[in-house]
C-alpha cells in the first residue's frame, strides 16, 4: 500500500497517534538554560510540560505524590531538578505547598499564566515570562578569582609604625644610692642584717644583767617556802649589783574539798555513781568466749597413742 501525500489528505486527518501533544519550542530546546540542565531535570521538564492544558499555567503539579505514579521515586532527585528548573527561568512557583496535604502549583514560562483563583498574593506580577532566555552560565573558576570590592592587603608597613630604640633612654642603669653594684669579698648571707645585730645586742645586755647561777638557785629555794609550795614572791636569782630578782609564781596548790563547798557525802556518791555506770558500761560489752585448748596426745602404757583435753587433769 502507497502512503498517501500530505495535500490528498483531508482537513482533519493527521500523520501521528494522538491528537494531544507537548509542544516545546526550539527556542527553548536551544536556549542555554535548557542545554546546562541535568538528564533529571529535562526529564522533570518533560512532566510538568505534560500536564499543560491551554487554560491551566499556573496550575501544574511537581509533587512526590503526582510523581510517584509515574515512576518517580526518589524526593530528593526531584527536589534538586525542581530548583534547577527554577533558577533558570523555566519554571514559575505560584502556590508554596504546606502541610499536611497542601501541593505546590507552578507555570511554564514560554507560556503566558492563566488567572485562576489561589494564586499567592505577587505571584501574578512577579511571573518573569520567557525568563530562560536571559539565564547565563556563570564564567568558570569563578570562585578562584577574587572580587573587585576585596581590597587588596599592604604589604609594606603603615607609615604610622613607629620603630623601638634599642637602648635605653637616660643611658646605662646606675646603681641607687651610688653604692658600686660589684658583690663584697663576704657571702651575702654570712652578713647579719642591721635589724638582727641591734636586737642581739640588747638580748646580750639583757642576759648579762640578769645571772641566774645553781648556788644563787639553791640559796633562794632554802630561804622560801620550796618549790613544791609554789608561794609567790619566790627570789630566782640575783644580778651583778647584789640585787635579788624576785620572780611573781602564779601556781597556787589546789583548794580543799571544804575550801570549794563540797562535802564528803556528795564526794563519796559521785565516786558510787561513777563506778556504777563504768560497771553498766561493762555489762553491755559481749564476753568473748575463750578458745578452747587444744587436746594433747598421750601415750598410755600399752603403746598405743589417744588424744586428751587440755582441760583435764593430768592423771586422768
Amino acid at each position: 500500500m502507497q502512503p498517501v501525500s500530505r495535500k490528498k489528505r483531508g482537513k482533519g486527518t493527521s500523520d501521528r497517534d494522538g491528537d494531544a501533544f507537548v509542544a516545546l519550542p526550539w527556542v527553548v530546546l536551544d536556549s542555554a538554560a535548557f542545554q546546562s540542565l541535568s538528564h533529571p531535570a529535562r526529564s522533570l521538564l518533560l512532566e510538568v510540560a505534560r500536564q499543560y492544558g491551554r487554560s491551566n499555567n499556573g496550575k501544574l503539579l511537581c509533587s512526590a505524590a503526582y510523581l510517584s505514579k509515574r515512576g518517580w521515586n526518589s524526593a530528593g532527585v526531584i527536589h534538586r531538578a525542581l530548583r534547577d528548573l527554577i533558577d533558570r527561568g523555566l519554571l514559575h512557583m505560584t502556590v508554596q505547598g504546606h502541610r499536611p496535604n497542601k501541593a505546590s502549583w507552578f507555570a511554564l514560562t514560554w507560556y503566558a499564566i492563566d488567572h485562576l483563583p489561589g494564586y499567592d498574593i505577587g505571584a501574578l506580577e512577579t511571573f518573569p515570562r520567557s525568563a530562560y532566555r536571559f539565564w547565563q552560565p556563570p564564567p568558570k573558576n569563578a570562585c578562584l578569582s577574587p572580587s573587585e570590592a576585596v581590597a587588596r592587603p599592604a604589604i609594606a608597613p603603615s607609615p604610622r609604625v613607629e620603630h623601638p630604640s634599642l637602648t635605653p633612654s637616660e643611658g646605662a642603669i646606675k646603681a641607687p644610692n651610688g653604692t658600686p653594684p660589684t658583690p663584697s669579698e663576704r657571702h651575702h648571707l654570712d652578713m647579719p642584717s642591721p635589724a638582727a645585730t641591734e636586737s642581739g645586742v640588747l638580748a646580750a645586755q639583757a642576759i648579762k644583767q640578769t645571772v641566774q647561777t645553781p648556788q644563787a638557785l639553791t640559796a633562794a629555794q632554802k630561804a622560801g617556802p620550796g618549790l613544791a609550795k609554789g608561794s609567790a614572791g619566790q627570789l630566782a636569782g640575783k644580778t651583778q649589783d647584789g640585787q635579788a630578782v624576785v620572780v611573781e609564781d602564779r601556781l597556787k596548790t589546789a583548794p580543799t574539798l571544804a575550801q570549794a563547798g563540797i562535802s564528803k557525802d556528795l564526794s563519796s556518791r559521785a565516786q558510787k555513781l561513777a563506778a556504777a555506770k563504768a560497771a553498766e558500761q561493762n555489762a553491755r560489752q559481749p564476753k568473748r568466749p575463750k578458745p578452747a585448748l587444744p587436746p594433747a596426745i598421750v601415750a598410755r602404757a600399752d603403746g598405743c597413742t589417744v588424744e586428751r583435753d587440755a582441760a583435764l587433769p593430768a592423771d586422768w
